[in-house]
């Protein structure tokens, strides 16, 4: 849950010591601009998988623990659309 001055202009968000974000997106335009202008200047730690099959790698097989999961729909190999849809059949129930 977070606190209730979330949103309020000019605060940043506090956040707990052990959030962490997944960002999956295949444009690394897009991907460096989204690290820069939003997890580093709010010091979100976060991992990057390129595409849903690195998504699923890291969720799944290693066991990594996110807070969110930020995915893009159009991606190679295996789109968000089609990972979320493993994540939930295989019991995931984070944010995505």
């Amino acid at each position: 849950v977070l606190p209730p001055d979330f949103r309020s202009p000019g605060n940043p968000p506090v956040l707990p010591p052990d959030f962490r974000v997944l960002h999956v997106e295949d444009d690394t335009t897009l991907r460096k601009m989204v690290q820069l202008r939003v997890f580093k200047k709010l010091h979100v730690a976060f991992d990057v998988a390129t595409n849903g099959q690195e998504a699923l790698r890291l969720i799944l097989e290693e066991a990594k623990s996110y807070s969110i999961v930020l995915m893009d729909n159009q991606m190679p190999l295996v789109t968000g659309e089609l990972a979320t849809r493993r994540l939930r059949e295989a019991g995931y129930m984070g944010i995505v």
